[in-house]
This record gives C-alpha cells, sequence and structure tokens, in this order.
C-alpha cells in the first residue's frame, strides 16, 4: 500500500516538472526584437561610420570629376643688366606676363571618371557587405545568448524536480523500497545539473557581453532588460534552383567584384588614350619698359603673343612608358576578371552549403518535434505506469527521465543552430528572407 501510494506521489511529481520543461524551454525568436537590434548596432557601429565616410570621400571626388589640370602664370623679367643685381626692375628693359593651360585629348577626363564611378560602386558594395557581417554577428550571439537562456530555465525546473525527488527515495529507502544507489544516482544528477547551471551561465553571460559590445559600437556601455518572445521558426519555402540566380545579383562581395573589374576595364581605356596628346594654350604680354638704346616705354610699343603646344607621347622615347601602363591595365583587367570567377565559384559554393544545412536543420526539428520527442514522452509515460503498480525499476523510469531531458535539449540546440543557419544564408545570398520571397514572388 505504502509502495503504491509513494509511486503514485512520485508520478505527479514527474508530471509537473514535465509540464514546467515543455513550452518554457521552446527558443525566442522576434522579429521586432532582431530588427531593434541590428538597428541600433548599426546606428553605433564604428566600422560602418567609417564606411559611411569613405564613401561620401568617394562622392565628393566624382562630384568635382570634370576639372582641368592647374593653369600655369608666369612673370619674366627680361634682360635685365647685371650693373642692377639684385633688383630686376631696375634698368629693366621688359617684363613678360604668361598665361598656359592644358588641355586633356577628348575622352581622357570621361575615362578617368568611368574609373571613380566604379570606385563608388566599390565603395557601396563594400558597406553593404560590412551591413550583412553586422547582421550575421547580432542574429548568431542573439540566438545563440537565447539558447542559453532557455537552457538555464530548463536546468533549475530540473534542478527543483530532482530534489523533490531525491525526497521521495530517501523516504522510499527507509521503507526499504527503494537502494541507496537510486539516492545516489538522483544525488550525481543533482550535482550534473549544478555544473551544467555553472557553465551554461558562462555562455550566456560571453554571448550577452558580445552582443553588447556590437550595440553599444563606439557609445558607452549601458544595462539592459531583456525579454524574451517565443515566436513561429522562419521556414524556407524555396528550392535552391530558385535562389541560385539571387548570388549573383544581390551578393556584396560579387557587387564588389564587378565594380573592381569594370574599373580595371575602364583603367584599360584610360591607358590606351594616353598615347593621344594633350594641348597646351598659352598667351604672353610684352610689357616694353625701354629699348636697347635707352629708350622708354612711352617711345616704344607693347607686344602680346599666343603658343599651342602639345605633347608627344607617342614619340620613341616616351612611348615605353606609355606602352607598359597599357600592358600593366590589361593584365589588371584580366586578374579582375579571374577574381570574380573564382569568387563566384566559392561564393556560390557556401550560399549553397548554408541552404542545405538550413534545411537539414530544419527537417531535423521536424522529425524531432513530430516522431522522436513523441515517442520519448510515450516511453517516459510507460515506465511511470510500471513504477505507480510497483512493476517497474527506479533505474528504468531515470533513465526514460534522462533521454527526455538530453532529447529536449538537442531540439533547443538545433532550433539554434537552424536559425544560425538562416542568418548564414541570408548572408551568404546579401538578402533577408522577407527580400528574398520578394525576389522569388
Amino acid at each position: 500500500m505504502i509502495k503504491k501510494i509513494m509511486g503514485i506521489t512520485l508520478t505527479f511529481l514527474f508530471w509537473m516538472g514535465l509540464g514546467l520543461g515543455i513550452g518554457k524551454g521552446s527558443l525566442a525568436y522576434s522579429m521586432p526584437v532582431i530588427d531593434s537590434l541590428i538597428d541600433e548596432a548599426m546606428q553605433n557601429s564604428p566600422g560602418l561610420e567609417a564606411e559611411g565616410i569613405k564613401l561620401k570621400s568617394l562622392h565628393s571626388t566624382l562630384e568635382h570629376g570634370w576639372y582641368l589640370e592647374n593653369p600655369e602664370i608666369g612673370v619674366e623679367f627680361y634682360e635685365s643688366p647685371l650693373s642692377a643685381f639684385p633688383s630686376p626692375i631696375k634698368n629693366q628693359m621688359e617684363i613678360d606676363y604668361s598665361l598656359e593651360q592644358t588641355f586633356p585629348f577628348p575622352g581622357k577626363i570621361s575615362s578617368r571618371n568611368a574609373v571613380q564611378n566604379e570606385q563608388i560602386q566599390m565603395g557601396e558594395a563594400e558597406v553593404k557587405s560590412r551591413k550583412q557581417s553586422l547582421v550575421l554577428e547580432v542574429k548568431s550571439e542573439y540566438y545563440s545568448m537565447v539558447q542559453m537562456h532557455s537552457l538555464l530555465a530548463f536546468n533549475q525546473e530540473n534542478k527543483n524536480l530532482m530534489r523533490k525527488m531525491k525526497n521521495i527515495v530517501q523516504k522510499q529507502y527507509e521503507f526499504g523500497l527503494s537502494k541507496s544507489s537510486d539516492i545516489i544516482k538522483v544525488e550525481n544528477e543533482i550535482t550534473n545539473l549544478e555544473m551544467d547551471s555553472i557553465r551554461i551561465n558562462q555562455e550566456f553571460r560571453a554571448h550577452k557581453n558580445l552582443l553588447e559590445t556590437l550595440l553599444n559600437g563606439n557609445k558607452k556601455s549601458q544595462s539592459r532588460n531583456w525579454n524574451f518572445d517565443s515566436l513561429m521558426l522562419p521556414e524556407i519555402n524555396w528550392t535552391w534552383v530558385q535562389m541560385r540566380p539571387l548570388v549573383d545579383k544581390s551578393h556584396p562581395r560579387l557587387q564588389y567584384l564587378q565594380a573592381r573589374k569594370k574599373m580595371a576595364e575602364a583603367e584599360k581605356i584610360a591607358a590606351g588614350r594616353e598615347f593621344f596628346p594633350d594641348f597646351t594654350l598659352g598667351g604672353k604680354y610684352k610689357d616694353m619698359l625701354r629699348s636697347q638704346d635707352g629708350v622708354h616705354s612711352s617711345e616704344v610699343n607693347d607686344y602680346w603673343s599666343i603658343s599651342a603646344s602639345m605633347t608627344l607621347p607617342f614619340a620613341f622615347w616616351s612611348a615605353p612608358k606609355n606602352r607598359a601602363n597599357q600592358k600593366q591595365a590589361a593584365f589588371s583587367w584580366q586578374e579582375a576578371i579571374a577574381n570574380l570567377q573564382e569568387e563566384g565559384i566559392r561564393i556560390e559554393a557556401k550560399a549553397q552549403a548554408a541552404y542545405e544545412k538550413a534545411k537539414s536543420f530544419y527537417n531535423i526539428l521536424q522529425l524531432s518535434q513530430k516522431q522522436f520527442l513523441p515517442r520519448l514522452e510515450q516511453d517516459l509515460q510507460n515506465n511511470l505506469s510500471l513504477y505507480q503498480n510497483g512493476k517497474g525499476e527506479f533505474s528504468s523510469l531515470f533513465e526514460a527521465y534522462r533521454d527526455r531531458i538530453l532529447a529536449n535539449q538537442s531540439n533547443e540546440f538545433t532550433k539554434t543552430q537552424y536559425l544560425i543557419s538562416v542568418a548564414e544564408l541570408e548572408e551568404s545570398l546579401g538578402l533577408s528572407l522577407k527580400e528574398i520571397g520578394s525576389q522569388n514572388d
């Protein structure tokens, strides 16, 4: 009779403990919370601020891209007698004033601006890449922190349950209904849970500190109150065939390399145009002060003149330099093409691996929640029923409990890895799931 009563009591406590563990152990995933954290990190990121300043500098350069080289203004004190040294205007015969301006061959300025325009595209791609990396870091740390928070709560519930079980087993032992090894097993489980709490709490603090560092950026650290709201996990509803074209179109690294290839092509065109001459136009005014026979300027005429000249980049002594620059630009263009092809293959493989990883974790979650966890739940119920009726052993019941606990922990880990895999997929494609959906609609 006593054994039956103790079995019913233990059964009740087990169902209480499982009722606490199920539901509260689910991983938090709140899009509004994630979005606000990402916005805060981007606002405070010193790296993004530096990239933004660099991009503004590039835009400023292009805005003033249509310029000419500096003009040259000169004054020449012509035929000053040595006896007047060091004064250049004493007994001066004439003073010449000159102005010269060089004009590049048509097309050279546009080639230069084309290079600068592609540099801006590269800068914009770098900013986007930095943002994508920051989003991945924030999401990874947040998901990991939520997992540790969920495991801490789950662990605390299990410790409370084990302490109650210990009291029950000790009372059963007094009546000769259990063995001392059962008490030791429960005590060992409590110790393991205590050690797990220390480890999990340390990991929670580590992820929390890293996340707060990302959020605070260059601002002073501030304390936060974290709230974790449970929502449905995101689902990937597209095949890899549908997502594959988005890699070339949206990935910031490939956009950077595509702009780099176009810039190298513009540099190659600009190098070829260096074989065309530049032109220089000049004007000179001769202010006659006196003639060689001593007649003063009031009795002599002033003069003015114009000049025109051009460079000879195709001369045999200057052409080798331009040919070398042209070859170097051609090699840089070929290198840019090769880098784009190589990086395209690597990024596509990385994106596909992230996609397959995310789908695998999602499938594991489905099997775990629809098949594995229900079977373990049924096994625990069977052992509870047997133990209640005096037909089961405590060791079997304890093993069923341990299997259920480990399965829940594994399920939480899989949820976190799925969320991180989705974030890695978004980073690999350069698009969020919402943006991917709009692209495939």
